[in-house]
């Protein structure tokens, strides 16, 4: 099927209305991004889930996370009995059921407790301000034995703040600062400190309205990335309106550019049924190299699940605008296609399959000396992946992933084979340990690489340690003699205090006669502190 009739079968996916009502009905949320320690789990909205609740992968599995906090649309959670999520696994919050007390008599009551119809400073105090941070400095150290040494050093801070003052003004930033320090500053070329801001934004949230000012993404139309500039997002039943306005991140120093302007619509609309949940967004975007017109196109993204077995995600853009020989001219060039789909048949086994196909994005006056050659070179890169997941037994998990890339001129080429065994709590030793092992052949690259890693926590999980080996083969181009390369390393992390981690790491690696050393050090520091205004 040509992929451009395809991205317009898409747009006729139904905006589907809630089979039920939701307030009591199990959330549907998905992991999204995955630390040694914590696992952040977005949802559509995260009303009905409090502090301290528990949450699963399945509707029949046992607890697998717990919040530790959360936010209007996502939660930070730590793991549990074992557990261990993907990202992109789907996560369901069932609500607390609170039986009504019954009625009691005004009379019956003592004079110095509340009547049934007063209200207590309890019931009247309602959610306040919400303090979130995060900030981690890190030093790495390579230490080669062939080649100059490099040291760096990496800081990292994250901070938010909900309710401002007890109102719906918010405030979110992140940015990291590196530092290079080279062994032979002589010859180095690149630049030694890079300051990287992914968001400094403020906004005001109320109910059925937001709005943002500053660098932030946008979870409805995600793949354009972060903008600095205005958003306004409009909210009625299930449905939400918005617009954008302002620049793109400079592509080489992400700093503000305000060359490269972008303005743009989107609609979206959202369900939350027993059976049923999705989201679908239709987006139509126009960006510019100052006055003139660098690139226009439509975005569709659609997510949805059924019966809490069956997960569909679709992304997709459209090209809208060319300009060849400096003739404008309305052009339909299907960039991006992105779709997946999960069947988790039961919770010892699952299946995952996936198809993507990319074009260059051709930015008309950004890269209007490279126009011609890009679309000479205008073949889809496309790509198939298949994973399946096994859980043989309560602590055992099998999975195997195959992909493969692809496209009509044979370049860009490769095969990808992936297999892994793990096992969550190890019988008389404790602890958890992987076996993995990877197959790549490409154009110009052959790799076999297997690995094992054991890790266990001590002292009520304040203490952990792990190590791990890999043994890797490389062939480079379409010979045959591979060359070996060997890996060892270990980690070992300590809380120092209920929010302050320090962590060390070494691994050393060993080419032929070379050995290269690395060394990790990273002390990192969440926040945390929420305030009830009554």
């Amino acid at each position: 099927m040509n992929q451009t009739k395809f991205f317009f079968l898409l747009l006729l996916l139904p905006f589907q209305t809630a089979l039920s009502q939701p307030s009591q009905e199990p959330l549907k949320g998905e992991v999204t991004f995955l630390t040694s320690r914590n696992v952040y789990v977005k949802f559509l909205n995260t009303s009905t889930i409090a502090v301290g609740d528990t949450l699963r992968l399945g509707v029949s599995q046992e607890a697998c996370l717990v919040v530790e906090n959360k936010s209007s649309s996502s939660c930070v959670c730590v793991p549990i009995n074992g557990c261990q999520p993907e990202k992109g696994a789907g996560v369901w919050h069932f609500p607390r059921f609170v039986a009504p007390a019954p009625p009691a008599a005004p009379a019956e009551l003592p004079r110095e407790q509340p009547r049934p119809t007063e209200k207590t400073d309890e019931q009247e105090s309602e959610p306040g301000s919400v303090i979130r941070g995060r900030m981690a400095l890190s030093s790495y150290s390579n230490v080669a034995g062939s080649r100059p040494d490099r040291h760096s050093a990496l800081g990292q801070v994250a901070f938010s703040v909900d309710r401002i003052g007890n109102t719906g003004f918010f405030f979110d930033s992140h940015a990291t600062y590196r530092q290079i320090f080279p062994g032979d500053s002589a010859s180095f070329s690149l630049p030694t400190t890079y300051l990287r801001v992914y968001g400094l934004a403020a906004g005001y949230e109320a109910p059925g309205f937001r709005v943002v000012l500053g660098r932030s993404i946008n979870s409805n139309i995600s793949s354009i990335g972060a903008m600095d500039g205005l958003q306004l997002e409009k909210r009625w039943g299930g449905f939400a309106v918005g617009a954008i306005a302002g620049t793109r991140p400079d592509l080489l120093t992400y700093g503000v550019n305000q060359h490269l302007r972008q303005y743009g619509l989107y609609l979206s609309q959202m369900t939350q049924g027993s059976i049923a949940q999705s989201q679908t967004t239709l987006g139509l975007l126009e960006q510019r190299l100052d006055s003139q017109i660098d690139r226009r196109y439509a975005y569709l993204q659609h997510s949805s699940s059924f019966s809490q077995t069956f997960y569909l995600f679709a992304s997709s853009e459209l090209d809208l605008y060319g300009k060849i020989n400096g003739v404008d001219s309305t052009l339909l060039r299907l960039t991006n296609l992105y779709l997946s789909a999960q069947y988790r048949m039961s919770r010892a086994f699952s299946i995952m399959v996936s198809y993507d196909a990319r074009r260059h994005i051709v930015y008309y006056e950004t890269f209007q000396t490279e126009v011609e050659r890009l679309l000479d070179d205008d073949l889809a890169r496309q790509g198939i992946r298949v994973r399946v997941n096994l859980k043989p037994a309560r602590y055992v998990q099998v999975g195997l992933s195959a992909s493969r890339r692809f496209q009509s001129n044979q370049e860009n080429k490769s095969d990808n084979l992936y297999a892994y065994t793990s096992v969550t709590k190890l019988p008389w030793v404790g602890g958890s340990a992987s076996l993995t092992f990877n197959y790549n052949i490409s154009n110009y690259l052959k790799s076999q690489i297997a690995g094992l890693r054991y890790s266990r926590s001590f002292a009520k999980g304040k203490l952990t340690a792990e190590g791990y080996y890999r043994y890797a083969r490389y062939a480079y181009g379409k010979g045959d003699s591979f060359i070996p390369q060997q890996y060892a390393g270990g980690s070992l992390g300590v809380q120092l205090a209920p929010k302050l981690m320090l962590s060390v790491s070494a691994e050393r690696s060993f080419l032929r006669s070379e050995v290269n050393d690395r060394i990790t050090f990273k002390l990192s520091q969440r926040i945390y502190s929420q305030h009830q205004s009554r």
